[in-house]
C-alpha cells in the first residue's frame, strides 16, 4: 500500500538521519570539550580582576544554561524481548538546556547487541541467532534539579522517546518490514560529580556555576508504550546505566 511505503520511507530517513545527526555532533563536542567554560570565564572575569566578590556585586548568572554528556553504558533486558536480545551496550550524548531549575534533554544513543533465539517472522524471514542486532534511539525529557552544590547536582527526569530496530549498522536492513519503531517512555535521574573532574576551581555566584566539567552517572527504566508488530517478540522493558563526562556553561550579565 502507498501509504505503507511512505512510513516506511520516513522510518529509513530518520534511521539515516539519526546516524549522521550523531556521528557528526559527536565529533564537534569532542573538539570543543576542551575549550567549554574557558573562554567564558577569561571574557567575563576580564573586568572584574578575578575577584569573586566584585563579580558577585556586579554581575548576575542567567537563568538558561546549556549542558552535554558523551557516555558508554549497557541495559538490562526483561519482557519478551528479552527472550531473543542479549542486553546491549551503549555509545551516546545527552544535550542539556537548563531554565532555572529544569532541565530539557534530549536524548541520542546507539546500541550493539546481538540475536539470542531464531525470531521466525514468516516461513521465509528469519532473524537467526547470533546475527547482530543494533538499536538507534531518541527521546525527549523533562527533568528538575533537585539538589545542586558545588560538588554534585542530581536531576530525576521523565520523558517519551523511540527505539528503531535493526539488523545493518549503517545501511537498509532487508528484512525492514520486520524491525519496528518502538514508542517508549524513560523514568530515570543523572548525578554530576563536580569535583571529581580534574580537581578545578569554578566561579559560583547565587548558587548558579559559571562552568562545570563533570563525571555523570544516570539510570533509569525505559519501557515499551502500546501494542507494535511483532509484539510477542519486542515487548518488554530495560532498566539501563550510563556513565560520561559532561558539563555545563552558563552566561552572567551585569545587574
Amino acid at each position: 500500500m502507498i501509504y505503507l511505503d511512505s512510513i516506511r520511507y520516513i522510518i529509513n530517513g530518520i534511521r539515516e538521519s539519526n546516524k549522521i545527526f550523531f556521528l557528526s555532533f559527536l565529533t564537534a563536542i569532542l573538539l570543543q570539550m576542551p575549550a567549554w567554560g574557558q573562554t567564558m570565564t577569561v571574557d567575563s572575569l576580564k573586568e572584574i580582576n578575578n575577584t569573586i566578590e566584585a563579580y558577585a556585586k556586579n554581575y548576575e548568572p542567567s537563568k538558561k544554561a546549556i549542558g552535554g554528556n558523551l557516555f558508554l553504558g549497557t541495559g538490562i533486558l526483561k519482557g519478551s524481548i528479552s527472550r531473543y536480545f542479549r542486553n546491549p551496550y551503549y555509545i551516546g550524548l545527552n544535550i542539556d538546556i537548563h531554565r532555572k531549575k529544569f532541565v530539557f534533554q534530549i536524548d541520542d544513543y546507539i546500541g550493539f547487541s546481538s540475536i539470542k533465539e531464531d525470531l521466525n517472522f514468516t516461513s521465509d524471514v528469519q532473524w537467526t541467532g547470533g546475527k547482530p542486532a543494533y538499536s538507534f534511539m531518541g527521546g525527549l525529557n523533562l527533568g528538575y534539579t533537585a539538589y545542586d552544590d558545588r560538588n554534585f547536582k542530581v536531576a530525576p527526569l521523565a520523558g517519551m522517546g523511540f527505539t528503531i530496530l535493526s539488523s545493518k549498522l549503517l545501511a537498509s536492513s532487508e528484512r525492514s518490514n520486520y524491525e519496528p519503531v518502538l514508542a517508549q517512555y524513560k523514568i530515570g535521574a543523572y548525578i554530576d560529580f563536580k569535583s571529581l573532574v580534574l580537581l578545578q576551581q569554578r566561579t559560583r555566584i547565587n548558587d548558579e556555576d559559571e562552568y562545570y566539567a563533570s563525571l555523570r552517572l544516570s539510570g533509569g527504566v525505559t519501557n515499551t508504550i502500546g501494542p507494535s508488530k511483532y509484539s510477542n517478540f519486542y515487548s518488554g522493558s530495560m532498566f539501563y546505566v550510563t556513565l560520561g563526562m559532561g558539563g555545563l556553561s552558563r552566561t552572567f550579565k551585569k545587574k
